[in-house]
């Protein structure tokens, strides 16, 4: 539906915005990987987190 809301210059382009929502599992799929891996992690608090 945000994709279908008119836009200025300075908000978020629509098309950005139906890829979004065309591609949601994924992207609910790798914050959920992300999340997991950030609350599993040890050591360091900088350390960089690597997915693979």
């Amino acid at each position: 539906m945000a994709s279908q809301l008119p836009a200025d210059i300075s908000s978020t382009p629509g098309d950005m915005l139906e890829r979004l929502s065309d591609r949601l599992e994924l992207c609910v799929y790798g914050l959920g990987e992300v999340c997991k891996q950030w609350t599993e992690r040890k050591g360091d608090d900088d350390a960089l987190i690597l997915l693979g």
